[in-house]
């Protein structure tokens, strides 16, 4: 069977590409590196009883057991419901812990079986998320699972912070190095390094923030605490980081103000998921005042001033369901600045659709019912341009 799997994968990828294999002409057939290597293309592809057909011959028992752990999170993937994503995950788990068990010290699979791990870590997040989102899930269960949830988020930030502080780190150093006074081609070289430096830093540091918000935002309503927290300690997160940068190493000059502006959009993000209304929009209106034509890369700067105007909008309609005053819902909908919606370069198309049902939200808190529709069209329409499918339409009241 096994001989047979390299001449399968080129005929798959030669189908694919609507082309005649090699093979076929007479020509031997490519063959990969290994076993494992073919069923892992075979999984890849959706093969995936072939590809279970075949890791039953495999020699090697510990790449076997590595290879049936990829299967089964595949199968997870595919899996309808919830409890059958658990299961297989849970299956992974276990095909993972055999091969880390029985392969010997340095294995040649080491990193496959990092990357496993990994991706059974974001398997399990998306089923847990699910089982969360449920509001049929009894409280006992959505409390166990967004304790797991919330500590893989922090294990994941913990770890985020140790490459930003990597980071920072190679950057104290070029900075010691970029001495006043040095020889004009000491101090061009030292420059360069520093600026690369920071560059790594800057990169550290902004996925760090992106995948907090990120996990912020992940929380229902009924995990509002937990959000609350996280929003908490991006908050401290920025504000500590930006006391760094400005007191400790160089501060943010023009020349670096598109990292500013992210900051202060972090900053703003972390104070809305935090409950903190109105030092949220102080923040966000620092972002807002930006014209991003301006920046050395304006795509970047409209991307984030566009995350500005929809969380602004988004934290202030947040305040008006609690309150319920109709000012409220005007400062919302005021909010929401029609440039969002002019598809303009870095302005996220989903986003604006997100601002324009926000928008219609406005309206009709308003009673403006009218304008509400139009709104809601409006975010109808965009969805077919972007290919997505609507969604099902609510049944007709009798």
């Amino acid at each position: 069977m096994m001989k047979h799997l390299a001449a399968i994968l080129v005929l798959a990828g030669a189908l694919a590409a609507g082309i005649v294999p090699a093979a076929f002409a007479g020509e031997p057939p490519a063959r990969a590196e290994s076993d494992y290597e073919q069923v892992r293309e075979l999984i890849k592809l959706g093969w995936l009883d072939l590809a279970e057909r075949a890791i039953a011959k495999m020699p090697d028992q510990s790449e076997a057991a590595l290879a049936r752990g990829w299967l089964a999170l595949r199968r997870a993937d595919a899996a309808a419901r919830a409890a059958d994503q658990a299961a297989l995950c849970k299956e992974a788990e276990d095909r993972l812990a055999e091969y880390r068990k029985t392969a010997p010290a340095g294995h040649r699979l080491q990193k496959e079986a990092d990357a496993l791990e990994a991706a059974i870590g974001q398997a399990r997040l998306r089923t847990d998320g699910a089982t969360v989102w449920n509001p049929g899930t009894p409280a006992a269960e959505r409390e166990r699972l967004s304790a797991r949830i919330e500590a893989a988020q922090q294990k994941a930030i913990a770890g985020l912070i140790k490459e930003m502080e990597a980071a920072e780190a190679e950057y104290r150093k070029a900075l010691e190095a970029d001495k006043p006074g040095a020889d004009p081609k000491v101090a061009e070289q030292t420059g360069a390094a520093v600026a690369k430096a920071f560059d790594a830093y800057w990169r550290a540091s902004g996925k760090l923030f992106q995948e907090a918000i990120r996990f912020g935002e992940f929380w229902p309503p009924a995990e509002a605490a937990r959000q609350k927290q996280l929003g908490k300690q991006i908050v401290d997160l920025a504000a500590e980081w930006l006391k760094r940068q400005n007191e400790k190493y160089r501060a943010l000059g023009d020349e670096r103000a598109g990292v500013q502006m992210f900051m202060d959009y972090a900053l703003g993000h972390g104070l809305a998921l935090a409950g903190e209304t109105a030092k949220a929009c102080a923040a966000f209106d620092k972002v807002l005042v930006e014209d991003p034509d301006k920046y050395a890369d304006p795509v970047q700067a409209r991307s984030i001033w566009a995350r500005a105007v929809y969380y602004k909008a988004r934290t202030l309609a947040d305040a008006a369901e609690k309150s319920g005053k109709k000012a409220d819902w005007k400062k919302a909908l005021a909010a929401v600045h029609p440039d969002i919606f002019r598809g303009l370069a870095g302005t996220d198309p989903v986003l604006a659709i997100k601002a324009r049902i926000l928008k219609g939200k406005c309206h009709a808190r308003l009673g403006a019912l009218d304008a509400a529709d139009a709104e809601f069209d409006g975010a109808l329409n965009a969805l077919d341009q972007t290919g997505e499918p609507r969604p099902p339409r609510a049944p007709e009241p009798k």
